[in-house]
Order: C-alpha cells, then sequence, then structure tokens
C-alpha cells in the first residue's frame, strides 16, 4: 500500500506538472501569436504617418542589432533546442547508421540555401523585368546586394545617397513588383520564423523577442516600398495584413508539427528556423558594414544584440 501510495501520488504530480507546461507553452504561442501580427501591423502601416526614414543612422543601428540578435538566436538558442529534441537524441546514440547524421545542422543548411536561391532566383526575375533598375540605389556591386537591401530603395545605411531614378513611363508598375517581391521574400522569411516560435516545447522568450524585434524593422520596409508603389490604401493595407499573417501561420504550423513523432516535427522545425535566422544575420550584417562610414558604431551595437541575446541563453 505504500509503494502504491507512491507512485500514485508521482504519477499524478507528473500529470500536474506536465498539465501546467503545457499551459505555459500555450500561453507563451498565444502572446506571440498576438502581438507579433501587432507589432507587423503597426511596422507595416507606420511609414505612411512617421517620417523614419529621414533616420538612416537610427535604422542602420537598429538593423546591426537585429543582426546580432539573429545569430545568437540561431546558434545559441534555436539549433541546441533542435539537437535536443527526443527522437535526434535517440537518434545520435544509434551509432554506424544513418540516423546518427546530424539532422538538426542539415535542416538548417537547407533552409539556409532554399532561402539564398528564392532570393537569387526573385533577383533574376526583378532584373528582368526592371532592366532600369529603378529601385537600385546606383552601385556598381548591386548583383552582389541581397534582394532585401537590393530593393529597398531608401538607404538604410547612413552614407547612402538615394540616386535619382529616370525617368519611365512604367514607373509605377516597376515599383510595384518591386514591392510585391520583397513581400514575397519577407513573407517566406516570416513563415519560417513562425515555425520555430510554434515548435517550441517550452516557452522560449528569448526567440520570442528575436523575432518581434525584427518584425517592425521588416514591416517598415515593406510599409516605405508599398508607399511609393503608387497603389491605393486599401490595397497597400492589404499586402501589409498578408506580411502580417505569415508569421502566425507558421507558428500554427510549427504547433502542430510539434506533435508528431517524438518531437520529429518540433525538431526539424526548429532547424529550418535556425538556418532563417542565420540566413537574416548574413545579409543584415555584411550589408551594413560594405558602408564604412562609424564603422565602429556599427560594431558596439552588433555585440550589444549578439550579447544580449547570447546571456539569454541561460535562463530563457
Amino acid at each position: 500500500a505504500e509503494y502504491m501510495g507512491h507512485f500514485l501520488s508521482v504519477y499524478f504530480f507528473s500529470r500536474r506538472a506536465r498539465g501546467m507546461d503545457g499551459a505555459a507553452v500555450a500561453t507563451y504561442r498565444w502572446v506571440a501569436l498576438t502581438t507579433i501580427t501587432f507589432v507587423a501591423l503597426v511596422g507595416g502601416l507606420s511609414p505612411v504617418a512617421l517620417p523614419l526614414g529621414k533616420y538612416p543612422r537610427t535604422l542602420s543601428c537598429l538593423n546591426m542589432v537585429a543582426g546580432g540578435i539573429f545569430l545568437a538566436g540561431g546558434l545559441i538558442h534555436l539549433l541546441p533546442d533542435a539537437a535536443a529534441t527526443p527522437v535526434f537524441v535517440k537518434w545520435a546514440k544509434l551509432e554506424d547508421t544513418w540516423y546518427a547524421y546530424p539532422w538538426p545542422s542539415l535542416f538548417a543548411c537547407l533552409a539556409f540555401l532554399s532561402i539564398l536561391i528564392l532570393e537569387e532566383v526573385a533577383k533574376l526575375w526583378h532584373s528582368g523585368s526592371d532592366p532600369q533598375h529603378i529601385c537600385s540605389d546606383g552601385e556598381n556591386d548591386e548583383e552582389m546586394q541581397p534582394l532585401l537591401t537590393t530593393l529597398d530603395c531608401p538607404a538604410s545605411s547612413f552614407d547612402r545617397k538615394p540616386v535619382a531614378a529616370p525617368a519611365s513611363p512604367q514607373g509605377g508598375g516597376e515599383k510595384l513588383l518591386c514591392a510585391l517581391i520583397l513581400l514575397l521574400a519577407l513573407s517566406f522569411h516570416s513563415f519560417m520564423e513562425g515555425l520555430g516560435l510554434g515548435a517550441v516545447t517550452q516557452p522560449r522568450w528569448g526567440v520570442y523577442l528575436a523575432v518581434v524585434s525584427h518584425k517592425g524593422l521588416a514591416g517598415f520596409a515593406l510599409g516605405t516600398r508599398l508607399a511609393g508603389a503608387h497603389m491605393t490604401g486599401a490595397q497597400g493595407a492589404l499586402l501589409i495584413l498578408v506580411f502580417s499573417a505569415m508569421t502566425p501561420l507558421g507558428l500554427l504550423v510549427g504547433w502542430y508539427a510539434s506533435t508528431i513523432g517524438e518531437g520529429l516535427g518540433s525538431g526539424i522545425c526548429l532547424s529550418l528556423a535556425a538556418g532563417t535566422f542565420l540566413y537574416i544575420a548574413a545579409i543584415e550584417v555584411p550589408h551594413e558594414l560594405h558602408h564604412r562610414r562609424h564603422i565602429l558604431l556599427k560594431i558596439v551595437f552588433l555585440f550589444i544584440g549578439f550579447s544580449i541575446f547570447a546571456l539569454l541563453a541561460r535562463w530563457c
């Protein structure tokens, strides 16, 4: 009877603990879903009301902070979480088999390469449709620029000087195409980020802060492009709404995937999100450092973002 009582007490306590953990994760997911949607909407609609484009130094510093955040988020938060999922831990113990392969790293690399290929295809499509490069900044190495910065006409670095575009009877259509390609790229990024938010098995507020801090900047970049694309306010608001829904959609997909196969779906989604985080860091940081003015200030903000998120891994 004593052993049975001990067994029952342990059983019901563990069930209660799991219930509390499940409630905490559900709360985390719903908080992330609602706040990230709100931040994306505010960021996308703010170019109409706020002249943030007049302060490129502020935007550049924020981009560097975001780059450091995503670097730490991908390597220190998401990738270790993916490797710690039960199915990958189990497979790692099966030596001399393909199951022991470093699957999280592979899925992260696949996400990185898929986004790279998508953006390169989009750049080729944009260049073929817009031979005058209306959205370019006039630099000779434009083909070496990542899509999100090539298409981002307002300068995001301190020392960029806008170049007047040549007159074209189809300028409005070209700007609209530019904005739509940027929408496609940012939406894909947002969906992949949402996978990582939804796939967690315990609240990861550090990952949440990484996504929400970047969401406003991405929304602002898109809103700036849409504002100059000669479309109606309703059309622009609809596209911003589509962009804002991508991370919540990815979150719901990751939430469902976390219930599949001993954490296999969760591990894959976390790995894909890690690759996405690394890709965003890889395009934000070199692009800003390419412009040498105020280079030390940029590096300081990069380390601020990275250091804060590296420390957050200790608690969340």
